[in-house]
């Protein structure tokens, strides 16, 4: 890869939630390790700070005024970004040669990048045909999806018997589903340990309130610990389902917003679970209370997930930095 600078550029709030943020960090670890002056550019607000520690970053409204990030000209760009319009990466485009991108639901139009996209089977579709131009470097399915460290190379779930049930909405629960979930776990489950992991935008919860196990602020390897000691997780779509797929967790997936959808069939199609809870079904926790009980014993969920038939999740990092490395030196 060619010396100089790296910017991360990518968007988080609570409205927006984190996810994109988490998986960047990876790449900005990667980066740092490979002795590149890197920093995160974050079109956000504060509530992104737990997520970053220590990281070099800086809060740009990119998204307002694009030409913001007209210094980055030259540089090497690593884009993850949800809502950048065509123009927006245009633009982007042409401060630098030296362009990557992970983009996973709009599919913008690229004239020189480098894409990655680790939808499940999306390597089989034909969603990125447009770019396919023989300039852009295109990375697609499930061999290079990305975790965060703790979750890669790790060991799996040990089945025993149900005693522990962990609900995670991911960064600010959008659809406030946490508490309600809770409740009824408590209620119709009072034997079991109820955890509930609240992300950075999430609202406080009153332990009183539902007798939980209350865990704000973790990072990944508190997190994967936790994950390994619970039996059954709750989780709403999006990059933690890659994490819980890596450590074979049984999992009850919520989709909670559109651009969700494709992970979460993909997933299923592979095995990882069966069914595709949705936050607007009024039967939603009767639904999530029957799944319970079905996974109840210890063998079923153990046939839950033994037909997913991928085992490498999050391990295309590396593949994904030597294929940079190659485009970005083409580029020159």
């Amino acid at each position: 890869m060619i010396n100089g600078r790296v910017y991360i550029i990518t968007e988080g709030s609570k409205d927006l939630g984190f996810g994109h943020i988490a998986r960047c960090a990876s790449f900005y670890d990667k980066f740092e390790d490979l002795k590149y002056s890197v920093e995160m550019l974050i079109d956000g607000d504060i509530s992104c700070s737990k997520l970053l520690g220590s990281r070099r970053h800086k809060y740009v409204s990119w998204h307002r005024n694009i030409a913001d990030l007209d210094y980055t000209k030259g540089c090497i760009l690593f884009v993850d970004s949800l809502i950048a319009s065509q123009k927006e990466v245009d633009y982007l485009q042409s401060l630098s040669p030296y362009f990557a991108i992970i983009d996973d639901f709009q599919r913008r139009l690229y004239k020189r990048a480098l894409i990655i996209d680790w939808t499940p089977n999306v390597e089989n579709t034909t969603k990125h045909a447009h770019n396919k131009n023989g300039i852009n470097k295109l990375l697609q399915g499930l061999e290079y999806s990305v975790l965060r460290n703790p979750f890669i190379n790790t060991a799996y779930y040990e089945f025993r018997k149900l005693h522990s049930i962990t609900i995670i909405m991911g960064g600010s629960d959008i659809r406030n589903l946490t508490i309600p979930i809770a409740q009824m776990i408590r209620r119709v489950f009072p034997d079991l340990k109820a955890n509930v992991v609240l992300g950075p935008g999430a609202q406080e919860i009153q332990n009183q309130e539902c007798e939980l196990s209350l865990y704000r602020s973790l990072n990944a390897e508190e997190i994967k610990s936790l994950f390994l000691s619970s039996d059954i997780i709750i989780s709403a779509g999006g990059q933690t389902l890659f994490e819980l797929a890596a450590l074979n967790v049984p999992t009850i997936p919520i989709q909670v917003i559109d651009n969700q959808t494709e992970d979460l069939t993909g997933l299923k199609a592979l095995g990882f679970f069966d069914e595709i809870f949705q936050w607007n079904d009024p039967l939603l926790l009767e639904k999530i209370q029957d799944k319970i009980v079905s996974l109840s014993d210890v063998q079923a969920r153990k046939e839950y997930v033994q037909s997913f038939r991928v085992k490498e999740v999050g391990k295309g990092l590396d593949k994904i930095i030597s294929c940079l490395r190659v485009f970005c030196n083409e580029s020159i």
